[in-house]
C-alpha cells in the first residue's frame, strides 16, 4: 500500500541526489500536448527531496510524456505528490509535504494557481463547482477550499489522520487511518453529520452500482487486527457486513471498483478481488506480487485493465505493469519518476 513516511532510511539518499542537481541549466517551459485519453501516473518522489513528478501515458500509441509539471512550468512540483483530482478544466495536484495544491490547466499543464494554508494535505473531493474538501494527515480537520478563488476558506474539525473521501447522495464520507470510524459531512452546512464505527485503519472507499459504500481498512499487525472490507448502507448509516479477505492479511489499500462495477480490487501483497455479485474474495492474489514492491493500483474505467505501480527500491524510477482482468500481463514499462503511487484516468 501507499508509503506514509515509513521509509526514512532512504531519506539521506534522496537528499544527496536532490542536492547534486545542476540548478544553473535553464529550461524553456514547454506546454504539454496530451492526447484525449490516457492515464496520469503520479510519483511521490523521495520525502524531503522535492522531486515529485507526474507522467501521462497514452495506451493508443504506448507513448509516455514524463515530468509534465516541470516541463510546462520550468519548476519542480514539490515534496511528495499524494494525489490528483480532475475537475472542470483543471487538475488539482495535492503535494503533501509541501502543504500546497498546485492547480494546472489539464490541456497544457501550465500552472494556474497554488492553494496554500494547508498543513499536510492528502486527498481532495469537489462537493460543488465552487467548493472542495481536502483531507489532512496532521491538521485534525478537513479543509474547505473555494475553487473559484483557489483559497482555503475554512475547516471542519475531525480528529486523526483523514484520508480518501467520496461524495455520495449529497454527503461526504471520510476515511480515517487513526480513528475507528468513517465520518459523514453535510456539505450544505460544512458540519459533521454522523460517524459509523469500523476499524481504525481505513484508507480507501468506493461506491458500487447499487449505492452501497465499501470501506477498506488496512489492518494492524501490532493489534493483531487483520485487513477488513466493510459494506455500509449509506441511507441507514449502518455497517451491513465486515469481511476478512485473509486470516493473515495486513497492509491492504488502494480499493478500486472495476469497470463493470461487479468487482472490487485492492493491494495486499498482490492484487486481490472481491466479487460483489457472488460475495466472495479471490483465493489469494489474482496478480501475485512475486517479490516486487506493488505500491499503487488503478483500473481503467473503459478497458477494465489493472494498472499496478512497482516502486522497486524507492530510489530508482518505478515500473508500471498493466494486466487484463484475468491477470494476463499486457505491457510493462519504466515510469518517468520515483515512487509511482497513483493513477488518474481520463
Amino acid at each position: 500500500m501507499r508509503n506514509f513516511y515509513g521509509i526514512f532510511y532512504l531519506l539521506l539518499i534522496g537528499i544527496l541526489a536532490f542536492s547534486g542537481c545542476d540548478s544553473d541549466d535553464e529550461v524553456v517551459p514547454q506546454a504539454a500536448t496530451l492526447s484525449s485519453k490516457g492515464v496520469f501516473i503520479l510519483h511521490e518522489g523521495n520525502f524531503l527531496s522535492g522531486n515529485a513528478s507526474i507522467d501521462f501515458f497514452s495506451p493508443a500509441d504506448s507513448s509516455l510524456e514524463a515530468d509534465l509539471f516541470k516541463r510546462a512550468n520550468n519548476q519542480l512540483l514539490g515534496d511528495v505528490l499524494q494525489s490528483m483530482t480532475l475537475h472542470g478544466a483543471f487538475a488539482y495536484l495535492v503535494v503533501n509535504n509541501s502543504g500546497v495544491i498546485e492547480v494546472v490547466d489539464t490541456a497544457s499543464f501550465t500552472s494556474s494557481a497554488t492553494i496554500t494554508g494547508l498543513q499536510s494535505p492528502r486527498y481532495m473531493v469537489p462537493v460543488s463547482d465552487s467548493k472542495a474538501y481536502v483531507s489532512d494527515l496532521f491538521a485534525n480537520q478537513v479543509h474547505i477550499v473555494d475553487l473559484l478563488t483557489n483559497q482555503k476558506t475554512g475547516s471542519i474539525p475531525l480528529p486523526g489522520w483523514t484520508e480518501k473521501m467520496a461524495l455520495h447522495q449529497n454527503e461526504v464520507w471520510v476515511t480515517n487511518s487513526r480513528k475507528p470510524f468513517v465520518y459523514v459531512i453535510d456539505p450544505a452546512t460544512d458540519q459533521l453529520a454522523d460517524s459509523v464505527a469500523i476499524d481504525s485503519s481505513a484508507n480507501s472507499l468506493q461506491v458500487d452500482n447499487t449505492g452501497n459504500l465499501w470501506v477498506l481498512c488496512a489492518g494492524e499487525a501490532a493489534r493483531n487486527q487483520n485487513a477488513r472490507l466493510f459494506q455500509i448502507d449509506p441511507a441507514q448509516r449502518q455497517v451491513v457486513q465486515a469481511l476478512t479477505p485473509s486470516s493473515t492479511g495486513f497492509g491492504a489499500g488502494e480499493l478500486q471498483l472495476t469497470a463493470g462495477g461487479d468487482k472490487l480490487c485492492f493491494l495486499m501483497n498482490g492484487v486481490w478481488e472481491y466479487d460483489l455479485a457472488q460475495s466472495f474474495f479471490s483465493n489469494g492474489p489474482v496478480i501475485p506480487e512475486n517479490g516486487k514492491n506493488f505500491y499503487g493500483l488503478g483500473v481503467d474505467p473503459v478497458t477494465d485493465e489493472r494498472y499496478v505501480a512497482d516502486a522497486l527500491d524507492f530510489v530508482q524510477r518505478g515500473r508500471i505493469e498493466v494486466y487484463q482482468a484475468d491477470g494476463t500481463l499486457v505491457r510493462d514499462f519504466l515510469s518517468g519518476g520515483i515512487i509511482p503511487g497513483e493513477f488518474v484516468f481520463r
